[in-house]
């Protein structure tokens, strides 16, 4: 398809003429330029040529096929989410049981206790973090222990 655009002056004068003129040194009257465009059809579309339609519905499916494919992975994202607190809670409840399992043995506490209270003595400010070791691997240990 080809097309043909051409400018029309309503006060009378054709940007072509009016270029030639300013060359020349003639100058505008004192009215403004009205231009209007033209476009002409000059050769109709090929009938297998892509349309306005064409575009409309591959944009519709294109927009469907994104649509459900973000669906997709909303709800996968959503049941990894739920999968993951399930799994948090029960790491949450394996822990307090295996801690309270630990508390109720008086001579391992009791260890655990001074092991944090030495830290304590030798430096105040100071975060106890081998007893927090101590008292990690203590409880991890029990959960060993459990499986054996």
């Amino acid at each position: 398809m080809s097309f043909d655009h051409s400018k029309f002056n309503l006060n009378g004068r054709s940007p072509l003429l009016d270029e030639f003129l300013h060359q020349w040194g003639v100058k505008k009257s004192g009215k403004a330029d009205n231009l209007i465009s033209s476009t002409q059809v000059m050769s109709i579309p090929k009938p297998n040529c892509f349309t306005l339609n064409d575009v409309i519905t591959e944009s519709r499916k294109l927009t469907r096929n994104t649509r459900k494919g973000f669906e997709g992975i909303l709800h996968h994202g959503e049941q990894a989410f739920r999968e993951f607190k399930m799994k948090q809670q029960e790491d949450k409840k394996n822990l307090d049981r295996k801690t309270k399992k630990l508390l109720e043995d008086r001579e391992r506490t009791a260890m655990l206790s001074n092991l944090v209270m030495a830290e304590v003595k030798k430096d105040p400010g100071a975060i106890a973090s081998e007893a927090q070791r101590a008292i990690w691997l203590a409880v991890v240990a029990d959960s060993s222990q459990e499986t054996l």
